[in-house]
């Protein structure tokens, strides 16, 4: 993403790292944050919500803190955990994202949403930027920015602003939330792979294919240690999303690591 900030806005974003490390309380992070935010990218609504674990699972949008920009009100009934989130997978990635509702394929069918009427319209709110924040393989919070439909949307400034940011929230809300991390072993990991071969039918081949993505190995060097051609790879590949359904490695990910057994 070729992006050009001017002086002043990496300045301001210097500064507003620098402030978020020297606060030590959460709510107090999170204020600060939104409506520092709010100067380099302008919005109506922001929020935080941290995120509740129980049983070692995560789970995300479990309403904890709810803060709207400028005023750090608790807003109790705003509970979006009973709708179906139709960008959830971002929330089981293992490391930090950020994204605009409209980069997602089924934007379209979010405006047909529950969600949509219920949440959206009523809080005169259409266009939204999300920082999902991931520390450690452990989800601690969701960042999220609104503007109107009479407003333009989030631009690609403004996604790349909070992507120079994202890491240094979320070591941030790591470091005060002063909860264990959830640290996937490589036994963990083995065992939930070979589940997954097995129940979809994986042969030999995609089965390495399989472990090596898991060990975060690119694709020029699984091709190298499997002795194949990238055509072979993206093949092989393109057979485990069909087999597992899934349509990217995120969704893998999640499939293969947030197993109930």
């Amino acid at each position: 993403m070729q992006v050009k900030l001017a002086a002043n806005d990496w300045i301001f974003i210097l500064q507003l790292i620098y402030r978020l490390n020297r606060i030590d309380d959460f709510s107090t992070l999170c204020l600060t944050f939104l409506q520092q935010i709010k100067v380099l990218i302008p919005h109506t609504e922001s929020r935080v919500y941290r995120v509740r674990r129980e049983a070692g699972r995560h789970h995300p949008y479990a309403r904890i803190c709810c803060s709207c920009c400028g005023t750090g009100t608790i807003n109790e009934d705003f509970d979006v955990t009973k709708y179906d989130c139709f960008w959830s997978e971002y929330l089981y990635a293992p490391w930090s994202n950020v994204f605009r509702h409209s980069d997602l394929d089924c934007v379209g069918d979010f405006q047909e949403s529950e969600l949509y009427r219920n949440v959206y319209v009523p809080q005169n709110i259409h266009h939204a930027m999300k920082m999902v924040l991931i520390q450690d393989d452990r989800l601690l919070g969701v960042c999220a920015l609104f503007r109107p439909k009479t407003d333009q949307d989030f631009s690609r400034r403004d996604v790349y602003i909070l992507n120079l940011i994202k890491e240094h929230l979320a070591l941030r809300f790591s470091q005060l939330l002063g909860e264990p991390g959830f640290q996937v072993t490589n036994n963990i990991v083995t065992t939930n792979i070979h589940k997954i071969s097995a129940q979809y039918s994986l042969t030999k081949r995609e089965h390495e294919v399989l472990t090596l993505m898991f060990k975060d190995v690119d694709d020029q060097d699984i091709c190298q240690q499997l002795f194949i051609s990238p055509s072979t790879l993206k093949k092989h590949i393109s057979n485990i999303y069909q087999k597992t359904n899934v349509r990217n490695r995120i969704q893998l990910y999640n499939l293969t690591m947030l197993r109930d057994d």
